[in-house]
């Protein structure tokens, strides 16, 4: 008598747990992420036009500094005064010169400040067509050895041909050399094939198997819900994740506040730990899918090394269409070898379960790592 009693308050339990699990999970954004140390600077040859897109983190610099023009100052403790001298810095943090001639920027965008220390700021200099281009950052002595910045310098209309790399903090930067586009090139398959789009939809296949809470959440839904929820359930995870990554690319919003990957690992094992000790309803599962879906996707916009595309057709379509590829072959790999499994007797009784909970943990470990 007293076993199956034990059973049916495990049972609930586990159901309260993992619920509760559930909606934690959407309200921890407050388990701050620590400052991250890599950067993305990207220089775009627009032939009379050359656009320095960069994104640093301030708070990782000292409080108060010189820029290496020698005369201009620089403090970061005052909120007040914070965007006007964070306006100065990205001025005086790059050398560029054309043919040997140094350019200093003739306009610089509205500066885009992020709750974790990030800032985002466009610069534009003059370019010309045929130009040789050398660039420079010259604040990396100032940020710690740990920091990277990612560069690429390329034109539009041959992006193969572009140049790509990293400075590290701690030392002085080396010089970057490119040579700008003529007027007269002509684009090749080669930079057909790295058209934006092309690019977008790549780096969306590649999101949707290296994220590891989201790769497998995908697995534990395959494990352990019935074959007839699994269509619209797919459709319901791809829809979550892809929203807030087409809103960050059709007008640049961003999450306020900074998300830890600990946070969607907690909802996969609690979604786990549901469909394991209970049968959920069908409702709750995909509210719990949709949820781990938009936070896998904040996760991915506030992670990105990524530029924010142009709002147009083409690079929504490949955004969205790159995801639902990378989803659909996790779908076409798993399924065949689950239908093998279930054909051992007991698998989806014994082993299903279990598997789903090392699946859980190991999203929670890798999280952590």
């Amino acid at each position: 008598m007293l076993t199956p009693f034990i059973g049916r308050f495990t049972r609930d339990f586990m159901f309260r747990f993992a619920v509760v699990a559930s909606y934690l999970a959407a309200i921890l954004p407050l388990c701050a992420d620590p400052v991250p140390s890599l950067d993305q600077l990207t220089v775009i040859d627009q032939g009379r036009q050359v656009t320095l897109i960069w994104h640093f983190y301030y708070k990782l610099l000292p409080q108060k500094f010189s820029l290496p023009d020698g005369g201009t100052q620089v403090a970061l403790d005052d909120p007040a005064t914070l965007r006007q001298n964070l306006t100065r810095l990205a001025r005086g943090a790059f050398a560029l010169t054309l043919d040997g001639h140094p350019v200093p920027p003739t306009d610089l965008s509205e500066l885009n400040l992020a709750a974790d220390g990030g800032c985002y700021a466009t610069l534009f200099y003059a370019g010309h067509k045929n130009a040789r281009l050398e660039l420079r950052e010259t604040i990396l002595p100032l940020y710690p050895p740990s920091y990277v910045i990612n560069y690429e310098i390329y034109s539009p209309l041959a992006r193969a041909r572009g140049v790509t790399g990293y400075f590290s903090g701690g030392a002085p930067s080396p010089v970057v050399e490119y040579s700008q586009i003529s007027d007269d090139y002509q684009p090749s398959l080669l930079d057909t094939l790295n058209a934006q789009p092309i690019r977008l939809f790549k780096a969306e296949l590649r999101s949707a198997w290296i994220n590891p809470s989201w790769l497998f959440l995908t697995l534990i839904v395959l494990l352990l819900r019935p074959a007839r929820e699994l269509y619209p359930l797919a459709w319901i995870m791809a829809m979550a994740w892809i929203l807030p990554i087409f809103i960050w690319a059709a007008n640049g919003a961003q999450i306020p506040l900074p998300l830890h990957p600990l946070i969607p690992a907690l909802l996969t094992a609690a979604i786990a730990a549901l469909c394991a000790w209970t049968s959920p309803p069908f409702a709750i599962i995909v509210a719990t899918l949709a949820l781990a879906g938009l936070l896998n996707g904040c996760l991915e916009i506030q992670r990105t090394t990524l530029e924010r595309p142009p709002p147009n057709g083409p690079n929504l379509a490949g955004l969205t269409l790159g995801l639902i590829t990378g989803f659909a072959l996790i779908f076409a790999i798993a399924l065949p070898l689950l239908h093998e499994c279930r054909k051992t007797p007991d698998f989806q009784r014994a082993w299903a379960p279990r598997i789903a909970g090392a699946l859980a943990v190991c999203a929670v470990i890798l999280a952590l790592l």
